[in-house]
């Protein structure tokens, strides 16, 4: 039993483990709430905005508390910058490159 408890507790540092486990340990796309019990399809970042009250598509979590709340949804604004940046530097990096064919001028 100890074995299959610790096989739902993922080896991550992200917040969102700190509120979910794992409901199924073949599949790390469903997270069950530790709050509501509610099994959330879509992986962590799914479940960090069902705790958050973030989304327009996730059922919100009815138990979460307020630090929860705040913890998750600065990481998922966290996560969202992250992910602008990158965007952001690939168009910069793509501008610059000149793709022409053998022999064009």
């Amino acid at each position: 039993m100890l074995l299959e408890e610790n096989a739902r507790k993922r080896k991550s540092d992200d917040v969102g483990w700190e509120y979910g486990s794992l409901a199924d340990v073949s599949n790390k796309d469903k997270v069950k709430c530790l709050f509501c019990n509610h099994v959330i399809i879509g992986g962590v970042y799914r479940h960090k905005q069902h705790v958050a009250h973030v989304g327009n598509f996730v059922a919100k979590c009815k138990k979460s508390s307020q630090e929860a709340k705040d913890r998750c949804r600065k990481s998922l604004e966290k996560a969202s910058k992250k992910r602008r940046e990158k965007t952001s530097r690939e168009l910069e990096l793509r501008e610059g490159v000149n793709i022409s064919r053998v022999g064009d001028a």
